[in-house]
């Protein structure tokens, strides 16, 4: 289930590329999905508030766009590094929180 949160955040955050508006967006209904699975709140708004700080698939960041704008690149030349870069994350982050999970009381 965390995988599957994080791979939605991540897509997510191509419709909406601000990170406090993806948070206050997805963590509470996450966190109700999670009460309504019997698990810990936090164990799924952990990888919620990770992943939307992590914005590679597009170029959304100001310093990025001004550049784009000068015709230095195209919009989908990151496109395929940024899908690296993003299911590494994915994998990584869901990893760690299974690792420290149970440290923490999560799982």
């Amino acid at each position: 289930m965390i995988l599957l949160i994080s791979i939605f955040t991540a897509g997510i955050h191509l419709v909406i590329s601000s990170n406090p508006v993806i948070n206050v967006v997805m963590i509470l209904p996450i966190m109700l999905l999670a009460v309504a699975a019997g698990q810990n709140p936090a164990l799924y708004a952990l990888p919620v508030a990770f992943t939307a700080s992590c914005a590679f698939l597009l170029p959304l960041e100001s310093v990025a766009l001004v550049t784009f704008t000068k015709g230095y690149y195209r919009m989908h030349d990151m496109l395929a590094p940024g899908l690296v870069i993003t299911a590494v994350w994915v994998v990584v982050m869901t990893g760690v929180l299974m690792l420290i999970g149970p440290m923490l009381g999560l799982l």
